[in-house]
């Protein structure tokens, strides 16, 4: 690889790699609004969140393909597998001076954002879980169908679960 073309090279991997950056920040500030509209039940402004969330991950998704494009590209050039092709790699095969820092500065942070974002991921997904759970038992109250049937008195005075006769029944004030 000429040295002309190496520099170029990191340089394409670097800002694949600071486009990201910046993308998953945006998603972990997207996904701090979700959560707060998940939590105030704001439908209309969670479902454009989440259509924006959609646009951040494809964007993502492109630019890591970029980014594994050129890491075939590098292991082509150099004879090596691809699979072998890793930041660790590049900075100790081809990256030199500010590059070497800069390379794994960027991995570090992105690995971080990565974790984050997967963790407030799966935050938001249990609220949205919970809420579920919660409309489905208003829904149950609301409609009577909870299994908690009010005790009324039978045709013979007894005391005793809701009858399926179709007569009236006093319900019991006993709690």
């Amino acid at each position: 690889m000429a040295t002309n073309t190496k520099i170029h090279s990191i340089e394409i991997l670097t800002n694949n790699l600071k486009h990201q950056l910046s993308l998953y920040r945006q998603l972990i500030d997207l996904l701090r609004v979700e959560k707060e509209q998940i939590i105030s039940i704001n439908l209309k402004e969670l479902r454009n969140s989440t259509y924006s969330k959609e646009a951040i991950l494809d964007e993502i998704t492109r630019e890591e393909q970029r980014r594994k494009a050129w890491c075939a590209e590098a292991a082509q050039s150099m004879g090596v597998e691809e699979k072998i092709v890793t930041i660790e790699w590049i900075v100790a095969k081809i990256a030199t001076g500010s590059e070497v820092d800069q390379l794994l500065s960027l991995k570090q942070a992105l690995s971080h954002l990565v974790i984050k974002a997967r963790e407030m991921n799966l935050e938001n997904q249990a609220l949205v879980k919970s809420a579920l759970v919660d409309a489905q038992e208003m829904k149950k109250n609301i409609l009577g169908l909870t299994t908690d049937q009010p005790k009324v008195y039978g045709k013979n005075g007894q005391l005793g679960p809701s009858s399926n006769d179709k007569n009236p029944r006093f319900l019991s004030k006993e709690a």
